[in-house]
């Protein structure tokens, strides 16, 4: 079903600068000027973006002066409306875009892609698979498959996929850019958080994960130090322990030192974030010799690189693994553990 969205002025703009941002050159004339119904929403998708910044998260929905457009509405109307800037970069606002009213999944869901940064024609063939499929399904899918066979060095294949939450802030990251610019940006951050906030079970403003992160950095200076002294400070410090899913977390793990997978990774991401740097899980089945068992780790990001922090046995290096052999199935990288 058909459903046209008359966009109106938006809420003011919200400002927050902890997010990593794309190296994309000022080539614009300035401020854009909005004119109609599709300068409006650009407007309104700036907003949002502020939320993100602020928050953490997308907007459930975007209010426009006491009329609100959910997800799936604000997702649906961005795909056509960056398509006519792209495509009618002189006229984009003379005509109201028109397009499909259809749902967002209920997932909350993380990113799960491998790139960093996607161009902007990248980022259009990912909108295209979207749109259509929404158009087809009445639904946004969960996520978009962005690249088929990914490998990583170890020889691990995999899908790598952008989930509709991710691409949801994509797509207000490009507007953002577009309203502070007039010109649509040549690559765009792929980051769905900026993998600092205190999130369930990681929690960065305690004093004990504060304490233990001061004394496992001890005098590093550098980022990369100081992560690699976290890294080792828990692989050399805290014992693994074998039990299914959370039952500490990082405050626990640190008082005991001790904990499995998930929990030892709680502490790495706690501490990290505690000490500015950005920080995440990442979950797959992993081979080992016994047999593929499903498996936590970290990931810290320094000097425009993830780290692959594996606190659970004591051969795993600051970047790299010794335990296990290669990943079966890789699940997903999260800025918050649901289990």
């Amino acid at each position: 079903m058909k459903r046209i969205i008359t966009l109106v002025l938006p809420i003011a703009l919200l400002i927050c600068g902890c997010e990593k941002t794309p190296d994309n050159p000022d080539t614009g004339n300035g401020e854009f000027t909005a004119t109609g119904w599709n300068g409006y929403y650009v407007e309104a998708m700036a907003s949002a973006y502020g939320y993100f910044l602020e928050n953490d998260k997308m907007p459930s929905t975007i209010n426009v002066e006491a009329i609100d457009f959910d997800r799936g509405e604000y997702i649906a109307a961005g795909c056509v409306i960056l398509k006519k800037i792209k495509e009618e970069p002189d006229t984009w606002q003379d005509n109201e875009a028109d397009f499909i009213d259809v749902a967002a999944p209920s997932s909350n869901a993380n990113n799960t892609i491998d790139k960093d940064e996607m161009t902007l024609d990248e980022f259009m063939t990912v909108l295209d698979n979207n749109y259509d499929y929404a158009v087809t399904n009445n639904r946004f899918a969960n996520y978009c498959t962005v690249e088929s066979e990914h490998t990583d060095p170890d020889g691990s294949q995999y899908s790598t996929k952008l989930t509709i939450n991710a691409f949801a802030v994509m797509l207000a990251r490009i507007f953002d850019y577009f309203a502070e610019n007039n010109v649509l940006p040549e690559t765009i951050s792929t980051w769905h958080s900026d993998f600092l906030r205190e999130t369930k079970n990681c929690e960065v403003t305690s004093p004990v994960v504060i304490a233990e992160m001061e004394k496992a950095i001890g005098n590093a200076t550098t980022d990369y130090d100081k992560a690699k002294a976290i890294f080792e400070y828990a692989r050399d410090e805290w014992e693994y322990e074998n039990y299914y899913n959370t039952e500490r977390g990082a405050v626990k793990t640190i008082e005991d030192k001790a904990g499995n997978c998930c929990d030892l990774t709680h502490g790495i991401v706690a501490m990290a974030r505690a000490a500015g740097i950005p920080s995440r899980y990442r979950h797959a089945q992993c081979m080992y010799s016994s047999g593929v068992i499903g498996h936590v780790m970290a990931e810290l990001y320094v000097d425009g690189v993830w780290y692959l922090c594996d606190a659970s046995n004591n051969n795993n290096t600051f970047g790299n693994h010794e335990a296990w052999s290669y990943m079966e199935t890789f699940n997903g990288r999260y800025s918050e553990l649901d289990f």
